[in-house]
């Protein structure tokens, strides 16, 4: 089955870019370096991280004796704190702790501007932004939602567009489950999709998984009647003019031949010329997971692949992959049968690798020094930059140093 994103999509993100040289990374901040506030950073600095097309680098991370952080670090200052765990929070609480992962990113928009999740003390949970300076809360447990009800819980918690929008996944008391927008400009909060509606295929959502929004849209993983809720089918979709359409639904032919989709994990990726999205097939010759593209359709890279650049083939994928501003899919990835172990890699019409284990670490780490862990990535939604946390093994003590590093081609 063809859907009709994938045939309106006339360039494939992996014909984007040419070749280029390895990233050339530097290092944002690291342990013992001194925050705003004088405090020197522990080797707690959290994942996952955002940026933007100016270097500017949204991070968590603890310094001195305080808590959490989330940090704004421009490329060439001046650095600021954004909020700490116990400042007071927009709604009438404080901020408890500052939570990434499977929720999502503290990300970072062209102008600056930063959405995170957080836990407060009260009433538990929430979405949150800084514009210009100034926290706004986008919705937290107990607030009334757009079509009744009140929430819950939020799962899931998009990337921060340029509009100043941020989008969630919330469960919902008394009224349908759902993924919402709030749009910090006009402070308003909308629903985008709940249980109430139905894809272009006419069958209802049952439930919603994670969100991504970008400038260029919006698209979630979700369940869908088949024929109802007790037997659902997982899939990808994207919103087109106000509809939902399928990019990728469990049974349908993935793009390794003989393979149909059988789950998707991690919020989709909009870009301009396509969808990207993680998800797991299986077939009578090969079971395994990869990023796919709406484009073609196509397979952007799978398990068991050759790694580009530095040998082996691909173990495992990483957390939550990315599209930068030319549409190229950024990922972390985990190697065999290679000396590098891990990187991140980027795949256009010649992937490479962006940062590889094997890799010197810049300046002021030591001579000799050498990674030891590699974080997932974050990339400019308008620009080609790069950042990621590391945990590195420094020949100038004390050895073990975390941090935050930016590359760029």
């Amino acid at each position: 089955m063809r859907h009709p994103w994938r045939t309106a999509v006339l360039v494939s993100t992996l014909m984007l870019g040419v070749a280029e040289a390895r990233y050339t990374c530097d290092v944002v901040a690291r342990r013992g370096d001194l925050d705003p506030g004088g405090l020197a950073f522990s080797n707690r600095f959290e994942e996952p991280l955002g940026v933007n097309a100016a270097g500017t680098v949204a991070f968590v991370a603890r310094a001195g004796i305080a808590k959490q952080t989330i940090y704004r670090y421009p490329n060439g200052g001046p650095n600021s704190v954004v909020a700490r765990v116990g400042d007071p929070a927009p709604g009438g609480s404080a901020f408890g702790r500052f939570v990434a992962g499977s929720r999502g990113s503290v990300s970072i928009n062209t102008a600056g501007n930063i959405g995170f999740y957080a836990d407060v003390t009260l009433p538990g949970n929430g979405v949150f932004v800084d514009v210009g300076g100034t926290l706004e809360k986008a919705a937290q447990k107990t607030d009334p939602t757009p079509n009744g009800g009140f929430f819950l819980t939020i799962p899931s918690v998009s990337n921060l567009n340029d509009a100043n929008e941020i989008a969630f996944v919330a469960t919902v008391n008394v009224a349908p489950n759902g993924v919402f927008l709030y749009d910090a400009d006009t402070n308003a909060l909308t629903t985008v999709a709940d249980t109430s509606n139905t894809d272009t295929a006419a069958r209802a959502f049952c439930s919603f998984g994670q969100v991504g929004l970008s400038n260029a849209g919006l698209a979630f993983t979700a369940e869908v009647a088949n024929p109802n809720c007790a037997t659902p089918l997982p899939g990808v979709f994207v919103r087109v003019l106000g509809t939902f359409v399928p990019v990728a639904v469990a049974g349908d032919a993935a793009p390794i031949g003989g393979t149909t989709y059988l789950s998707f994990s991690r919020a989709p990726e909009v870009g301009a010329a396509a969808v990207t999205f993680a998800a797991r097939v299986t077939g009578a010759t090969y079971t395994g997971d990869g990023i796919f593209s709406s484009a073609g359709p196509s397979k952007v890279v799978a398990s068991g692949d050759s790694a580009p650049e530095v040998g082996g083939a691909i173990k495992k994928l990483g957390d939550q992959h990315r599209q930068d501003g030319n549409g190229d899919v950024i990922a972390r990835l985990f190697l065999r049968q290679s000396t590098s172990r891990e990187g991140i890699f980027r795949y256009d019409a010649t992937p490479e690798a962006v940062i590889a284990k094997i890799d010197v670490p810049p300046a002021p780490f030591g001579a000799g020094s050498q990674y030891s862990k590699i974080g997932p990535p974050a990339a400019a939604g308008t620009g080609t930059t790069v950042a990621f946390n590391a945990k590195m093994k420094d020949t100038i003590k004390p050895g073990s140093k975390a941090g935050v590093l930016r590359c760029v081609p």
